[in-house]
Parts: C-alpha cells; sequence; structure tokens
C-alpha cells in the first residue's frame, strides 16, 4: 500500500513536469518523499526510489529558480545514491546556475569519478572550467565531452554551453 502511493505520487510529480507544472511536480514529490519509509533505498519502479525522488524534487526547484533548495535536494540525492554520475551532475548544474564554480567542480569531479564519460558532467565541468579561466583543461574537457557523446561541445561566442 504505501509502495503504490509513492509510487503514484511519484508519476504524478513526473506528469506534471512533462506538462511544466514545476509547482505541482514539486508537490507531488513532496507527498512522496512525505510517506517513503526511510532511506534505506526502497525500489519503487527498478530505481533507487528515495535518491530519484529527492533528484527529480531538485530538477523542478530548479526550474522554478529556487536554486538552494535544489541544490539541497540534489546533494541528497547524490549521497543516498552516489553510484549515478547524473545525480552528482545535476548538483554541479545547479551550482553553475547560482555561479558557485569550485562547488560546481567538486560535484563534476564526483559526477567523474563515477562514470568518466558521463556526458553532462563532462560538459558541465568544461563550462565551469572555462568561467574561472581554466581554459586549457577546459578545452581537454571538452574534447573528452566530444568523444564520450560523438559530438562536438556546444559553443556561443567562443564559450562553452552547459544546455543547448
Amino acid at each position: 500500500m504505501v509502495l503504490e502511493a509513492i509510487e503514484r505520487y511519484r508519476e504524478q510529480g513526473e506528469r506534471s513536469y512533462h506538462e511544466g507544472d514545476f509547482e505541482q511536480a514539486t508537490a507531488a514529490f513532496e507527498r512522496a518523499l512525505a510517506i517513503e519509509p526511510g532511506e534505506s533505498g526502497v525500489q519503487v519502479g527498478g530505481g533507487d526510489a528515495l535518491a530519484a525522488l529527492w533528484s527529480a524534487k531538485g530538477a523542478c526547484l530548479a526550474r522554478l529558480g529556487r536554486y538552494e533548495e535544489a541544490a539541497a535536494c540534489h546533494e541528497r540525492a547524490a549521497r543516498i545514491g552516489p553510484g549515478d554520475a547524473s545525480r552528482w551532475s545535476r548538483l554541479g548544474e545547479v551550482h553553475l546556475e547560482t555561479k558557485h564554480y569550485q562547488k560546481a567542480i567538486e560535484a563534476f569531479d564526483l559526477a567523474l569519478a563515477v562514470d568518466a564519460e558521463c556526458p553532462s558532467a563532462l560538459l558541465g565541468m568544461a563550462r565551469a572550467l572555462s568561467t574561472v579561466g581554466r581554459w586549457r583543461e577546459a578545452v581537454e574537457v571538452a574534447r573528452k565531452f566530444s568523444a564520450a557523446a560523438g559530438r562536438p561541445a556546444p559553443v556561443r561566442g567562443g564559450a562553452i554551453l552547459c544546455h543547448e
């Protein structure tokens, strides 16, 4: 019964997110987290449910511009499920958005320690490094991104973009 309720709220949150209703999606993920039976990593829908819920809530909050809360959610997701590079990468992206470049670099480092070819982490790291003037490293990481993703890193006005 508890797992069905969590799954129902998760599905509602995903549906609302894809419809662009980030407030409603956040509320649905919060309801699911409120009944989550602990931080044991209960399996719902074939994955690490708790970390996925925190990550989803973080994505909603980032879309709403609530970056500090989003960073806390992504960090919690990454600590619960540290073996998923995308969780660390999402944390890095939020830190990039808030101009906390050293924190972003640290989060992308953790993502790349899990998966050295994670495209989002490579692209985010290249952007963070170029932003702080570490050009040679940024170019090297952008090349790794190109090799991993099979396409060049997106560039606009000489700057490496995190998102296209």
